[in-house]
């Protein structure tokens, strides 16, 4: 009995201390984070969102977003109101081809948009078409896109180079804004091929204002950052308590939805990095089931690669840090009916 009662002692513990930590990531957003706006898009017969697949803020706070079902382009007023469809999908000038991936507006309030299967499309800022190219150096699939300061269009997404029976890729492309292929750079990160994790073989990546890039990998945790042509300058980065190291991917788990699942579930999936100021946030998430997920925000020193913060937990999707905002997406469903809600957040820490 005496026995018996340690053990439920011991086991009590041990919940209530995962329950104390969870609770004090929880309580971490809010000693890190001050929201300043709530904003609910509100859509009208035109434009009636399906899925947002990512989102970016023009210079008078417009608030631009690209719906991946619809394969359309939404611009919002910094309230959320006066919605207006840019684009929609098909293949003729000024439209967008099936899946758009990713979006960016740079200084001039040109927005880019890239869609899956490597198709870039450029509007000014009143969203009027301006031109478009297809990329020729057969990298596939596109997951991000970014124009630095020259007007070179840089796109993330593997490009394959074989070497005798195995083949390295490199993940960044960059072209000149009318399309001409320029070069190719960043190694796509070992784990992809040594773990068989060929459906994350995605980069996602933001610049500073020297047009330096950073950059992160799904599959591992470390910042990597080139210079503007593409050299290697220097990576960072820290291996936090949340973080669950990929285990290798077979055909027997992926074609068990269970096993998938259970899988994924001990995975840390990093999502983003963005600059601000002189610091990155890095993004992570982590799978929980049902379609639920939690994410956590690493904020480090640009220069000096030092963690200022690790591991805030936070139930909403970051989305953009633009200007020293952070948006994060929230999506809630009242009577039947899908309502979607961007929030703003200013970091803390100086």
């Amino acid at each position: 009995m005496f026995v018996k009662n340690i053990r439920i002692i011991v086991i009590l513990y041990i919940i209530l201390r995962f329950l104390e930590f969870r609770i004090c990531l929880a309580e971490d957003f809010q000693k890190f984070f001050s929201k300043e706006k709530t904003i609910i898009l509100k859509e009208d017969k035109r434009v009636i969102i399906s899925s947002i697949e990512d989102i970016d803020i023009d210079s008078k706070g417009n608030i631009w977003i690209i719906d991946w079902t619809n394969s359309e382009l939404y611009r919002f007023d910094r309230n959320g109101n006066f919605p207006v469809l840019i684009a929609r999908k098909g293949q003729g000038p000024g439209e967008l081809p099936m899946m758009p991936e990713s979006i960016f507006i740079n200084e001039e309030d040109h927005v880019f948009v890239v869609t899956l299967f490597n198709r870039v499309t450029e509007f000014d800022s009143n969203g009027k078409y301006v031109n478009s190219f297809i990329t020729t150096d057969g990298h596939i699939p596109s997951t991000c896109i970014a124009v630095n300061s020259e007007g070179n269009v840089l796109i993330g997404g593997p490009k394959k180079r074989w070497r005798g029976d195995s083949y390295t890729a490199q993940m960044i492309h960059m072209y000149s804004r009318e399309g001409k292929y320029l070069k190719s750079f960043c190694p796509i990160d070992e784990k992809v091929i040594r773990l068989g994790l060929g459906r994350y073989r995605s980069i996602y990546f933001d610049l500073d204002e020297y047009d330096n890039i950073y950059t992160v990998q799904p599959v591992n945790y470390l910042v990597k950052v080139f210079d503007k042509n593409g050299k290697f300058l220097k990576s960072f980065g820290k291996r936090h308590k949340y973080y669950k190291e990929p285990k290798r991917l077979t055909k027997e788990i992926e074609r068990d939805k269970n096993k998938m699942e259970e899988w994924e579930k001990n995975f840390t999936y990093v999502k983003g990095v963005f600059v601000f100021d002189d610091k990155v946030a890095v993004i992570s998430k982590n799978y929980l089931g049902s379609n639920n997920w939690e994410y956590f925000i690493d904020i480090y020193n640009h220069n000096s690669g030092k963690l200022i913060a690790s591991g805030i937990r936070t139930d909403l999707n970051l989305h953009r840090v633009k200007n020293g905002k952070f948006y994060f997406l929230k999506i809630l469903e009242k009577k039947g009916k899908i309502q979607y809600i961007i929030e703003i957040y200013k970091f803390k820490m100086k």
